[in-house]
C-alpha cells in the first residue's frame, strides 16, 4: 500500500548530487541519503512512501536503512516528474466555505498571513527568464513560499501582438528574493511580444500584461449550501478579483481528494472578465474590451469585444442611439440594436482556438451610442464584462450547486 502524510513535504530539488532542502522537515527528517539512479541537475523529485519494500516503475528506494525498509511505512523512494503533480500536494489543507469569498484577497490557509493578498494573491511581472520571474512590486512575506505552486499567464496582449495570449504554464516556487521569484522546472512557454521571445512585458498598455497568481494546494474544498453540518453553516460562494487591466479574472486552485459545490453553493467568476465599453460623452459607443487590449470609438469588433453603437456624438447626426455589440467567446457575440441612421456595434467575434488548450478572459460589450453632445439626454449604457475564468485541477468534481463564467448582460441606456 502506498501512503503520503500530510506531514511530508512535497519535493526537493535534486542539484546533481543531493536534495537541496526546499521544506526542510522532508529532506532533513525523513531523507538524508542522496539519490542512488543518475539523474540531471533541476530535477524535482517526489516522495513516496511503501508500507513494506516493493518495486515500481521509476522509484529508487532510499528508506531509513539505505535501500532497504527496516520497518513499516520506513521505506522512501523518489520518482521523477516533469512538474507538479496533477492535483497538487494538498500542502494548504482542507478548506470548507461558509460565506461569500473573494479567494484572491482572503487569507483561509491556516498560519499563513499574506497582506498583499488571499490564498490566491496575484502580482504582475515585469520580466521572465527560464528559471525565475521579476514581479513588478515585491511580494510581502508569507505571500509566496517555496514549495507554493504559482501560475504564469499572458492573460492579455496588444492590438499588434498576441502571439502569446492566452499560455500559461505552473511551476513551484524555489526562492524569493526582493521582487525575484525562482520556479522550477524551467518554463517551456513564452510570453513577450513575439512567438518566441519574452520582450515587451510590463503592465503600461502597449505591454504584454503577464500576471502571476498562487494556485492553492488544498486536499479538500467544499462549497457549502447552508447548515448542513459536516463544516457547513451557511451557503458559500468562491470568487476572484475583477480583470483590473493587468491581473485579475482567472481563479484557480488545485485540491487532491475532492471538490464539492453543494446545492445552494457555487464557484462563480460570472461578470469578472475584460471589461465592457465605457460611454463617452461627445463620442459615439466604445468598443468592448478583449484579450488584444482596451476599446476605441468604433462600432468595427475589437476581436472579441463588442463594438460600440454609432450616435450623434460621432460626427454622425441621428435620431437616436444604437446598442453597442455583444462580447464573443467560444461563439459571435449578439451586435447591437440598429436604429435609424445608426448602426448597432458589430458582434465581438469567437475566438480562434476552439479547443481553449489557451485561457481567454471573455470579453466585454461594446457601449452604446450618445445622441446628445451635451449629453443631458439619452446617454447610452455602458458595455458590460465578459465572464471569467475557472482553472480547478482535482480528481472528484461535484456539482450539486451553481458553477458559471458567463458574461454580464448590457446595461440599459
Amino acid at each position: 500500500a502506498m501512503d503520503q502524510p500530510a506531514t511530508e513535504a512535497a519535493f526537493c530539488l535534486f542539484n546533481g548530487s543531493t536534495c537541496v532542502a526546499v521544506t526542510t522537515n522532508w529532506v532533513g527528517n525523513r531523507l538524508d541519503a542522496t539519490p542512488t539512479t543518475s539523474l540531471p541537475p533541476n530535477t524535482l523529485l517526489y516522495p513516496i512512501i511503501y508500507a513494506t519494500a516493493s518495486s515500481a516503475t521509476g522509484v529508487t528506494f532510499v528508506g531509513d536503512g539505505g535501500s532497504t525498509c527496516t520497518a513499516p511505512n520506513k521505506c522512501y523512494g523518489f520518482t521523477t516528474m516533469n512538474g507538479p503533480v496533477t492535483y497538487g500536494d494538498g500542502h494548504d489543507g482542507a478548506l470548507t466555505v461558509n460565506t461569500s469569498a473573494n479567494l484572491a484577497t482572503t487569507n483561509f490557509i491556516s498560519g499563513r498571513i499574506c497582506a498583499d493578498g488571499g490564498d490566491a494573491v496575484q502580482y504582475n511581472a515585469a520580466s521572465i527568464i527560464a528559471n525565475a520571474v521579476t514581479l513588478t512590486t515585491a511580494p510581502t512575506a508569507g505571500c509566496l513560499s517555496p514549495g507554493d505552486e504559482i501560475m504564469v499567464i499572458n492573460i492579455q496582449g496588444t492590438s499588434t501582438s498576441t502571439a502569446n495570449t492566452g499560455k500559461y504554464e505552473t511551476f513551484l516556487v524555489g526562492t524569493v528574493v526582493g521582487d525575484t521569484v525562482t520556479f522550477v522546472p524551467n518554463k517551456t512557454l513564452y510570453f513577450g511580444d513575439g512567438a518566441a521571445n519574452d520582450s515587451n512585458i510590463g503592465i503600461a498598455a502597449n505591454n504584454q500584461k503577464v500576471a502571476v497568481l498562487r494556485v492553492p494546494n488544498y486536499t479538500t474544498v467544499i462549497l457549502c449550501g447552508g447548515a448542513t453540518g459536516g463544516g457547513c453553516t451557511a451557503t458559500g460562494t468562491l470568487t476572484t478579483m475583477a480583470y483590473q487591466g493587468s491581473k485579475g479574472g482567472l481563479l484557480a486552485f488545485k485540491a487532491n481528494s475532492a471538490i464539492t459545490v453543494n446545492s445552494g453553493g457555487a464557484i462563480s467568476v460570472s461578470g469578472i472578465g475584460f471589461r465592457g465599453g465605457i460611454r463617452v460623452l461627445g463620442l459615439g459607443g466604445i468598443q468592448g474590451e478583449s484579450h488584444t487590449g482596451t476599446g476605441a470609438d468604433d462600432y468595427a469588433a475589437n476581436a472579441g469585444g463588442g463594438g460600440g453603437g454609432l450616435g450623434d456624438g460621432a460626427t454622425w447626426d441621428s435620431w437616436g442611439n444604437a446598442g453597442g455589440g455583444g462580447g464573443g467567446y467560444g461563439s459571435a457575440g449578439t451586435a447591437g440594436t440598429n436604429i435609424p441612421l445608426n448602426v448597432g456595434g458589430y458582434a465581438g467575434l469567437p475566438l480562434a482556438n476552439g479547443v481553449l488548450s489557451s485561457l481567454y478572459l471573455g470579453s466585454g460589450g461594446g457601449s452604446g451610442g450618445n445622441i446628445s453632445w451635451s449629453g443631458t439626454m439619452n446617454v447610452a449604457g455602458n458595455g458590460s464584462p465578459g465572464g471569467g475564468i475557472i482553472w480547478l485541477q482535482t480528481p472528484i468534481l461535484s456539482i450539486a450547486g451553481i458553477m458559471s463564467a458567463d458574461g454580464e448582460a448590457g446595461q440599459q441606456g
